[in-house]
């Protein structure tokens, strides 16, 4: 949806309700080689987190694909030193009640 607030006021009307607020700023692109998704989220109190999506074929190991992800990373010149599953509402929450 296009609108924030149009959406905002959506998801009022379904009942939802705002538990915590995240402020992020995001930049996108495509890589080339091997059609990676890339993008670099900015996430206010976290930090900074690259994001790294490709499509694969069924049946191909997870292992294999995180391999091939950290592989590419490191040829971009990071180092994909901890792979994060956590959402950025769980790591904020993780943070502020320490």
């Amino acid at each position: 949806m296009a609108d924030r607030e149009e959406m905002h006021r959506a998801l009022v009307a379904m009942g939802f309700r705002a538990t915590q607020r995240i402020r992020k700023s995001r930049r996108c692109g495509t890589a080339l080689a091997g059609a990676v998704s890339v993008c670099v989220d900015e996430v206010d109190g976290l930090g900074v987190f690259l994001e790294l999506e490709r499509m694969v074929p069924d049946g191909l190991p997870g292992e294999v694909i995180q391999a091939g992800l950290a592989q590419f990373a490191a040829s971009l010149g990071v180092a994909a030193t901890e792979r994060v599953e956590d959402t950025y509402d769980a790591l904020i929450r993780a943070a502020t009640s320490v």
